[in-house]
């Protein structure tokens, strides 16, 4: 192939790798049981590892469901929420920190799910198996001041943390307090100076819960690579005619 061939290939590759769009995605909980341990459930479908750390008790990510009436934590009932920028959307089933992992009936879900009230209260992180540009999530019950957390972007050896009462600074809408519910539009990685990042933690404050992750992910190295080997299959071809 000629050097004009090589670099039109080259060329092409980029400008392809540059264009492809990147997958717009919203995880939900919905599908999950109440009580249930969250931990690989969307590894095979999204490339998601979830874990959760608690300061003061079991370490875990389980399910609360907002829709259930029960006596336990009335805070994460809901709609309708007390405040915020999604008071009236229905949300369901939402991720927390448990205060503790009992299971007396051993059906393999924690009896009578409750969020950690310690402050803090830990962290859930995201774990991806692609690159994520961007993240938003819902943030329930967060009560100012002395439950305020904040969302750290991990990239390599690389951090930058966003606190909610930033969150709330840049966004006028987003109103805290007991019985809250909010919708943090995406954090662009740009926004951030980073290019891309591998994990989200988001740290508990104290009681709270999040729901509806969304993100965009890159496509993943190998499929850029397959497309751009049929470009490079289509000059040689035309080269040859």
């Amino acid at each position: 192939m000629s050097r004009i061939k090589l670099l039109l290939v080259t060329l092409l590759l980029s400008v392809f790798a540059m264009s492809t769009p990147v997958q717009a995605i919203t995880l939900g909980f919905d599908a999950l049981q109440r009580g249930e341990i969250v931990d690989t459930q969307f590894v095979a479908s999204h490339g998601v590892t979830i874990s959760g750390v608690n300061f003061d008790g079991p370490d875990a990510a389980i399910i609360f469901d907002t829709l259930f009436q029960g006596p336990t934590d009335m805070d994460l009932q809901g709609p309708d929420w007390a405040s915020g920028n999604i008071a009236d959307v229905v949300l369901g089933n939402v991720l927390i920190i448990p205060e503790w992992l009992d299971d007396m009936d051993r059906d393999g879900f924690v009896d009578d799910p409750n969020d950690e009230g310690a402050r803090p209260a830990g962290n859930i992180s995201f774990l991806f198996d692609n690159p994520i540009t961007s993240f938003g999530l819902d943030l329930l019950d967060v009560e100012p001041p002395n439950e305020m957390g904040s969302i750290w972007f991990i990239s390599g050896d690389d951090m930058v943390e966003v606190t909610f009462g930033e969150l709330a600074a840049a966004d006028a809408s987003i109103v805290y307090g007991d019985n809250s519910a909010n919708r943090i539009d995406p954090i662009f990685a740009q926004d951030l100076g980073l290019t891309s990042f591998g994990e989200v933690q988001i740290h508990f404050g104290g009681s709270m819960a999040i729901d509806n992750i969304s993100y965009t992910e890159l496509p993943e190295p190998g499929t850029v690579f397959l497309m751009g080997l049929g470009l490079t299959g289509l000059l040689l071809q035309s080269r040859r005619r």
